[in-house]
């Protein structure tokens, strides 16, 4: 049985005579209307070499396509703002991460596509592991025989202070929590999570991030886990379980921000670190706290609450006073080194405090 293909460099599979991308070439129409083709999964990398070759969103119905903007704004975000926040400078707001959490509709919007048609990714095949986004401020491709000129240079990572491995505990947890942190992103985002095999328990590549000519160690795979490397798959799994069982964590359409609730509340609010909603303050670059409310009433499911700070400092912050919310119960923190720490229930309208570059998940607990 095969479930599906994902076409390498789609973009080349669909130029005309004129070296033009065109949606409607022959090769879509033929696996658009072919009886078994069709009905099976078809996602696109959807940009090749050539000239105008970058076509992200731009596949029709039924393909789906790896989101490089997902990409880039989780790694700006969680490492490259850190990074600045880290030297009292400041980021690039929560705008475009707020976009790539609830599905991308700025992208994936039209002809009647959802939210599965983004193939949300941090990592690939190509390019650094997560644990390297981590670790290295550069690539490291001296192994690979091209004098260091093979490989992307825009990277997007943050090595926290010491390029490559280091025996600083400070640094190490930092760098954990990093990787927590993207990884939790990723699986409570909306849209379909790609996890890159061996991001599940931190593999490194050493800094290589184009090691296809490598192998030995470096594209290896380890599974004699160290501690900390224990942990993140734990980790991992529990994210995976929590995005099973909350339904609005998984939605197929996009979210409208309309009221549907009994009581107005809509299917998605944003609020900022004082629990207020966000209202004019999306643009601006010191932003770092942000809260996403997905509204699970409707769906019968569940209502979830994300919190995220990304600065390098701690944060008060409060949880809003949601339409019909008494209270949230934590379900998990990436300050956690492993899913379990101590159970915590906050009053709507109550602080807690969070701890630098780190993301919450909450469940609320409805009035009566």
């Amino acid at each position: 049985h095969v479930d599906g293909f994902r076409f390498d460099l789609a973009v080349a599979l669909a130029r005309g005579r004129d070296e033009g991308y065109d949606p409607d070439h022959p090769f879509h129409v033929a696996l658009r209307t072919d009886p078994v083709l069709s009905q099976v999964k078809l996602i696109a990398e959807p940009w090749d070499v050539g000239m105008h070759g970058w076509r992200t969103g731009q596949f029709p119905p039924p393909f789906a396509e790896w989101n490089d903007r997902y990409r880039d704004a989780a790694r700006t975000y969680w490492l490259r703002d850190l990074a600045a926040s880290s030297a009292g400078h400041v980021g690039h707001g929560v705008r475009d991460l707020a976009t790539r959490l609830t599905g991308s509709q700025d992208l994936f919007g039209g002809q009647g596509r959802g939210t599965t048609a983004s193939t949300n990714f941090v990592t690939a095949h190509d390019g650094f592991t997560i644990a390297d986004l981590t670790r290295y401020d550069h690539k490291h491709n001296e192994a690979n025989g091209h004098a260091g000129t093979d490989g992307s240079n825009d990277n997007r990572s943050w090595n926290h202070g010491h390029e490559g491995p280091t025996d600083d505990v400070e640094v190490a947890a930092g760098r954990r929590r990093s990787m927590r942190n993207l990884l939790g992103t990723l699986l409570l985002s909306a849209g379909v999570p790609m996890i890159n095999g061996g991001d599940e328990f931190g593999r490194s590549q050493g800094g290589n991030n184009n090691p296809y000519s490598q192998d030995n160690e470096t594209s290896w795979f380890a599974w004699d886990l160290e501690p900390w490397q224990e942990d993140l798959l734990a980790t991992t799994r529990h994210l995976i379980e929590l995005r099973a069982k909350h339904p609005v964590l998984r939605q197929r359409s996009f979210f409208s921000g309309r009221p549907l609730g009994a009581d107005g509340s809509p299917d998605l609010a944003w609020y900022a670190g004082d629990g207020e909603p966000m209202g004019h303050r999306w643009d601006g670059p010191s932003v770092d706290v942000l809260q996403a409310l997905f509204n699970g009433g409707p769906l019968g499911h569940d209502s979830v609450l994300l919190s995220l700070n990304g600065s390098a400092w701690g944060a008060e912050v409060t949880l809003p006073r949601a339409p019909g919310s008494a209270a949230y119960d934590l379900l998990w923190d990436s300050a956690w080194e492993r899913p379990g720490g101590p159970s915590l229930t906050v009053p709507a309208g109550g602080e807690a405090p969070m701890t630098s570059a780190s993301l919450r998940v909450w469940r609320i607990v409805s009035r009566g």
